[in-house]
């Protein structure tokens, strides 16, 4: 068991230095987000550009770190050496950076949601003032990463009004001997002192910058950009007529538009055409069933289970993950209070913590069907399995 978690942290801390390598150090980033991609061209991230999964996407790399930053949260109160959950702990915050720097809002919620369900079981089992005064400090610390990262801050600002909140906390914050690179990581413009000679020199106006002429949604960067070689071809008409958002993508941004006008009405009449048995695999986003797609989605993996293989296929999937969990707390709940938690305690608290995560990830991205995160996700519940079936085996042994 301690080769397998020693494998994981080791793994975790491989990816947030590779991670922080492709936002920072330009190095290459490789993915599998299209056709193109997947051919293995090295990529360079540019300002708006997300943390990508080795060979995945950003989504890909948030879901490995809901599954993933619990455990290490959990094996802080495990170990007993102190130079060891010092290091967990900073892994723990490196760990939660390179979420924000993968911008998916959903993950974030997400992980919050499976961390509060770990200490609730802390509290359950051990001491409830001690599990809510942790939990204060971990949400606080992320709250502060959180407002002070640029990527995740902008995203959650197009649903949710961070702006005014972001630029008090700005305010709030003057450290000029802070290096410049530094500030930059973090989102943050550092203050510039203004020489003494300029003391009394009014302030001059700087220009606003001229609007945008189209009327893009929150989530759309750059203007499109028109190939001047079509410049006088025959569809020069088409390729510079300026693009049309829907009033959701104006709205929300560009990722919950497409959900709502497309991917989400396919997955649910899918559905419609067989309740039971779905419309079949890889049907969602066809108009006729010898069609070829270049990807499959639905982001929302309820609806794309409904929709391909309707109430029954959704109810036999969920069944799996409802007995996993109950079995682990069946375990819990047999469990004699505790003052201090081991590995076994973790790793099953950590099970129940993953799945909640994973499940409410689930609402809003393919995460079951992400071969990256299914791998990750199947082979850990089979570990917390084998852990529990040894642990009832030496119960049974101690008994007789």
């Amino acid at each position: 068991m301690k080769y397998y978690l020693g494998a994981i942290v080791a793994a975790i801390a491989g990816v947030s230095v590779y991670g922080y390598g492709q936002k920072y150090l330009l190095w290459p980033a490789f993915s599998t987000m299209n056709r193109e991609f997947s051919k293995g061209t090295p990529l360079y991230l540019t300002e708006h550009s997300r943390v990508l999964s080795t060979f995945g996407g950003h989504y890909d790399f948030a879901a490995y770190i809901i599954i993933s930053l619990p455990l290490i949260l959990g094996l802080i109160y495990a170990s007993k050496n102190l130079w060891l959950r010092g290091l967990l702990a900073v892994l723990s915050m490196v760990e939660y950076w390179m979420l924000m720097l993968t911008a998916s809002r959903t993950s974030l919620f997400a992980l919050l949601a499976g961390i509060t369900v770990m200490y609730l079981i802390f509290g359950y089992k051990g001491s409830w003032f001690t599990a809510f005064r942790d939990w204060l400090v971990v949400m606080f610390l992320a709250f502060v990463i959180l407002v002070t990262s640029g990527s995740m801050s902008e995203r959650l600002a197009q649903v949710i009004d961070l702006k005014q909140l972001k630029n008090d906390f700005k305010d709030s914050i003057s450290a000029p001997a802070v290096n410049k690179l530094a500030w930059d990581n973090f989102g943050i413009t550092r203050p510039t002192p203004k020489p003494r000679w300029q003391a009394d020199t009014p302030p001059t106006e700087k220009k606003p910058k001229p609007k945008s002429k189209i009327n893009k949604p929150a989530d759309v960067y750059v203007e499109p950009y028109i190939n001047p070689y079509f410049k006088n071809s025959t569809n020069s008409a088409l390729l510079n007529k300026p693009p049309t958002y829907s009033k959701f993508s104006l709205k929300y941004g560009l990722s919950f538009g497409i959900r709502f006008d497309s991917l989400w009405p396919k997955a649910i009449h899918g559905f419609e055409k067989n309740p039971l048995l779905g419309s079949g695999y890889a049907t969602l986003v066809k108009n006729r069933n010898w069609e070829e797609t270049t990807a499959e989605s639905t982001d929302n993996d309820y609806l794309r289970m409904l929709g391909e293989t309707g109430l029954l296929g959704l109810l036999s999937f969920m069944a799996i993950l409802f007995i996993f969990v109950s079995k682990l707390w069946k375990l819990i709940v047999k469990t004699k209070p505790l003052q201090s938690f081991d590995t076994k305690f973790i790793l099953i608290t950590t099970g129940i913590a993953m799945t909640v995560g994973i499940l409410i990830n689930a609402l809003f991205i393919d995460v079951f069907e992400s071969s990256k995160v299914a791998y990750t996700f199947w082979a850990f519940t089979g570990l917390i399995l084998a852990v529990i079936t040894k642990f009832n085996k030496h119960k049974r042994n101690e008994t007789k």
